[in-house]
C-alpha cells in the first residue's frame, strides 16, 4: 500500500511525454536480471571435496557413474553446452548434479536445488524436462 502511495506522488510525465523513452524502458526491462543471494561454490568447491560414500549418499550414483552418465547424456546432444547470448552455459556434469539432486532428494522445491547450485530456477526446471525427456526416450529403446 506504501509503494502505491509513493507512485502516486511521482511525477512521470515528463518521462512518458516522449514515446521512445516508453520503448526504451520496457526493453530495458525485459533484459534486466535480477541479483539474487545464492549458495556460492557448492559445485565448484563443496560437491569435488565429498568422498566417495558421501557423494554416493547424496547422489545415490558413485562419482564414476556420474561421469558416464554425463558422458551419454553429452552423447545424446539433450543438454546445451553453448550459448550465443545470455548467461555463461551451466557444465554438463553439473546439470547431470541437479538432476540427480532432484531425484534423490524428492522433498526438496526446485526453489532449494536451484539457490543451492547457484542456477536459476528456469534453468532448474529446464534440466529436470530435459534428462527426463532423454530417460524417457532411453527406456523406448530397451
Amino acid at each position: 500500500m506504501a509503494m502505491l502511495a509513493i507512485l502516486h506522488e511521482l511525477d512521470f510525465s515528463d518521462l512518458l511525454d516522449d514515446e521512445d523513452d516508453v520503448f526504451i524502458l520496457s526493453v530495458a526491462s525485459t533484459y534486466m536480471r535480477r541479483s539474487l543471494n545464492r549458495i556460492e561454490g557448492y559445485f565448484e568447491v563443496t560437491v569435488p571435496s565429498y568422498f566417495g560414500d558421501e557423494f554416493k549418499n547424496h547422489f545415490r550414483l558413485t562419482r564414476t557413474l556420474v561421469k558416464l552418465l554425463t558422458r551419454e547424456i553429452l552423447a545424446s546432444g539433450v543438454i546445451n553446452v553453448g550459448n550465443a547470448f545470455g548467461r555463461a552455459p551451466i557444465p554438463p556434469e553439473k546439470q547431470v548434479l541437479v538432476y540427480l539432486w532432484m531425484m534423490a532428494n524428492g522433498s526438496e522445491t526446485t526453489r532449494q536445488v536451484a539457490d543451492r547450485f547457484n542456477i536459476t530456477m528456469s534453468s532448474c526446471s529446464r534440466v529436470l524436462q530435459r534428462v527426463n525427456l532423454l530417460f524417457c526416450q532411453c527406456t523406448a529403446l530397451h
